[in-house]
């Protein structure tokens, strides 16, 4: 429930100063996301993003004993209908491009992966997972617990380029996790976060946008973690 209140708050935070990290993300959900919010009348665009973070965090929602409005469930229902097509649209649009440009739009993957690494270990921690070059784990402690940060780059036709997400698990067992699978569109009730609009010459923004989104995390990780114990 903690995180769950902490995620409405940044969910708010995001919204009143106009989408500063999620602006930054160079991905179809992302763009999706404020093409369909914009396209809502004004007093309803606070209550459709509200409305997706509560459904994602549906298990805190029962514990609150909350309940799904019939005015957000419409809301709901309305962004459905319009988000596959729109992300796609943008998807579709990037592969054109990249394939008219050929070759030479291709974004350096190996030079995202060095700038990535060497941004977010101050602030995820030591490499505790190499699986290869463009896939591995970082590690911090944080209060009684370890924070485990995946990053995956991929090549650019694949259907995502980048996508990071946070674990919470024990120190002495990974396997005892208090939390999976964050991100800071899956907390803002989007989709996975993931960059796949990357062109070449985007490496150091992409690196930083990241960058931003773990540090936002991390600087909210000790106070959501306070007085638990493994």
């Amino acid at each position: 429930m903690r995180f769950y209140r902490w995620a409405l708050g940044d969910a708010r935070r995001e919204f009143q100063s106009g989408f500063p990290l999620l602006g930054r993300i160079q991905g179809s959900a992302a763009l999706g996301f404020r093409t369909i919010l914009e396209s809502f009348p004004e007093r309803q665009r606070w209550p459709l993003l509200r409305a997706r973070v509560r459904r994602a965090h549906q298990r805190a929602m029962d514990l609150c004993e909350e309940r799904t409005s019939g005015a957000e469930q419409n809301l709901l229902r309305r962004y459905a209908l319009k988000f596959a097509d729109v992300a796609s649209h943008y998807s579709q649009m990037y592969q054109i491009e990249q394939a008219k440009a050929g070759p030479s739009s291709h974004f350096d993957k190996k030079a995202l992966a060095a700038l990535t690494f060497e941004k977010l270990a101050p602030i995820c921690g030591k490499r505790a997972v190499r699986y290869s070059g463009y896939h591995w784990w970082h590690s911090r402690p944080c209060a009684r617990w370890t924070i485990y940060t995946e990053i995956e780059i991929r090549h650019s036709s694949s259907s995502y380029q980048l996508r990071y997400h946070h674990d919470i698990a024990a120190p002495d067992d990974e396997l005892q996790r208090i939390c999976g699978n964050i991100s800071f569109l899956l907390w803002l009730g989007i989709f996975p976060t993931e960059w796949n609009l990357i062109k070449r010459g985007d490496e150091e923004n992409v690196a930083a946008s990241l960058y931003g989104l773990c540090a936002h995390f991390m600087q909210a990780a000790p106070a959501l973690l306070e007085g638990l114990s493994p």
